[in-house]
């Protein structure tokens, strides 16, 4: 007598057939970035100029940043990726009869920068597409869809990817050198968050840091000494800027 076998894999419902589905997607974009292998930017003085021209969009929080100020009750988060946008093109004013001709255009985010090392990067992803929130902790289907559904976001629309080291510049000789990736990195290993999507349009950051990867602090945002005849608010200005624009690590929450 045959014995009857039975499958023992359970049918997935809706919300887990939508979770496999994105979940592809987003392994299926992470791969065509690996084969294509001009589409990860490698770290040279040319593909960070051509960055630091592009305009910087979405923001991707991971978890806290370790650097928290003394007078805040908020809680600020640690931006891991960024969206950037590719730099304004003459299209942008072409004349009318010709804008009407023309077919649509996508003008939204197509570079993802990573402030953590690649493979920090594919961990968190993993994380996330594995619905993963902590040491034998995974996530209800629904709150799991959301977590690949915010990779994909991430990902959709990405034609490039850079996950570079900040670069200081030595004040007294002008050599450039490599900050080390942020401490927040570290906790990784033990620590497990929620990849948490920002969605900011370039024009809603302040002009000055618009562009590139840099955070730094408003060069024109002080306090002008009107009682002192002597006192420059130009001169001012361009110390203060020179000041804040040596430093590549400025958080962007701190700097209001």
């Amino acid at each position: 007598m045959s014995k009857k076998t039975t499958n023992t894999k359970a049918k997935m419902n809706a919300t887990q057939q939508r979770i496999a589905e994105v979940r592809a997607k987003c392994i299926e974009k992470i791969k065509l970035l690996i084969d294509e292998s001009w589409r990860i930017q490698t770290d040279t003085e040319e593909n960070r100029a051509e960055l630091a021209r592009m305009r910087k969009g979405n923001a991707f929080n991971y978890g806290p940043s370790l650097r928290q100020p003394d007078d805040s009750d908020r809680l600020y988060m640690f931006e891991c990726f960024t969206h950037f946008h590719a730099p304004a093109t003459a299209a942008a004013s072409m004349e009318l009869d010709d804008f009407m001709a023309s077919g649509e255009t996508f003008n939204g985010p197509t570079h993802l920068h990573s402030c953590v090392s690649y493979e920090t990067f594919l961990d968190i992803v993993r994380r996330m597409l594995n619905g993963v929130l902590g040491e034998n902790k995974r996530a209800s289907d629904q709150a799991h869809l959301r977590m690949v559904g915010v990779v994909w976001s991430m990902l959709r629309n990405i034609e490039t990817f850079s996950s570079w080291q900040d670069q200081g510049t030595d004040k007294k000789t002008g050599a450039k050198y490599l900050h080390k990736w942020p401490r927040e990195q570290l906790t990784f290993v033990d620590t497990y968050h929620t990849l948490e999507m920002v969605r900011r349009a370039p024009d809603d950051i302040p002009e000055h840091n618009r562009y590139g990867t840099r955070w730094v602090a408003n060069p024109l945002k002080e306090d002008n000494n009107f009682d002192d005849v002597s006192d420059n608010p130009e001169d001012n200005a361009k110390a203060l800027g020179r000041k804040f624009n040596g430093s590549d690590r400025t958080l962007p929450q701190l700097l209001g």
